[in-house]
């Protein structure tokens, strides 16, 4: 596997490529994490250059404030470096539009560099928070933390931290193992 192939952006090229159904471009906007510090601007756009200066919402997944999966993606180095920490039951809040949505971390995996499953469209509000993985690791990481969370201010949402009603990475066919839960 060559250089290219291992970056983040070669996961999001994947994924972009895979996408079923193209959302218009996200118009500016906002993540914020506070138990864990993580805040940032986010742009539409997964390339090296949008990751650069802000965390990117990955081409053909979900707007916001939209039924299904929207992916973000940013570097471990940067603006992501405090999902070293993330921990089921974290609250976050992403804005874009002058709207607010809240969201819950239910489920944390560590996923192979070509895995682009956890990119597929969801039938609910769901976030997927990209990043490489391990944090520590010098170079390009050969893993993805992948973070899933659920949309917490919906009355008619159902709760995909149900394990009943949640697919499983071993269901997916995609290999990933997971994290325990750091409480």
């Amino acid at each position: 596997m060559n250089f290219r192939s291992r970056n983040l952006g070669a996961l999001v090229l994947l994924a972009c490529s895979a996408a079923s159904a193209a959302s218009p471009p996200l118009s500016d906007g906002r993540i914020d994490i506070p138990r864990l510090g993580v805040s940032g601007a986010i742009r539409e756009g997964a390339d090296d250059d949008t990751l650069r200066v802000a965390i990117g919402h990955v081409p053909g997944t979900a707007l916001p404030g939209s039924t299904g999966n929207v992916a973000l993606a940013a570097h471990r180095y940067s603006y992501f470096k405090g999902l070293r920490g993330v921990r089921k039951g974290d609250e976050i809040t992403v804005t874009t539009r002058g709207e607010s949505f809240h969201y819950e971390v239910d489920r944390i995996d560590v996923v192979e560099v070509t895995n682009v499953a956890v990119l597929a469209q969801t039938p609910d509000p769901t976030l997927t928070l990209i990043t490489c993985y391990p944090f520590d690791y010098v170079g390009p990481a050969p893993q993805r933390l992948i973070v899933r969370a659920h949309r917490t201010d919906l009355l008619h949402a159902s709760n995909p931290s149900d394990a009943s009603t949640r697919e499983s990475p071993e269901d997916s066919g995609a290999p990933s193992r997971s994290i325990p839960s750091r409480k």
